[in-house]
């Protein structure tokens, strides 16, 4: 489910804004019945370590748009 919070690939500036991701941690968590907070960190974990295993810690301006979203997943799941 961590992925699909990217999807769909080549829109990221529509899937990695705040209010989308918000929206998709809403309608999943009550589909699942996990809080959205918990359902967000989850998100941003695994988003973090599929950075990790992607970039085998070369990162460089390429992988900066996904720590951005790494990011936001953490501030949202903090709020």
């Amino acid at each position: 489910l961590a992925n699909a919070f990217r999807n769909p690939l080549g829109c990221e500036a529509f899937s990695h804004r705040p209010e989308i991701i918000l929206r998709r941690a809403q309608l999943w968590s009550a589909g699942l019945n996990v809080s959205k907070p918990r359902l967000l960190s989850w998100a941003a974990a695994f988003s973090g370590l599929s950075l990790a295993w992607h970039y085998k810690s070369t990162f460089g301006p390429e992988s900066a748009e996904q720590m951005r979203f790494v990011s936001t997943l953490i501030k949202l799941a903090s709020s």
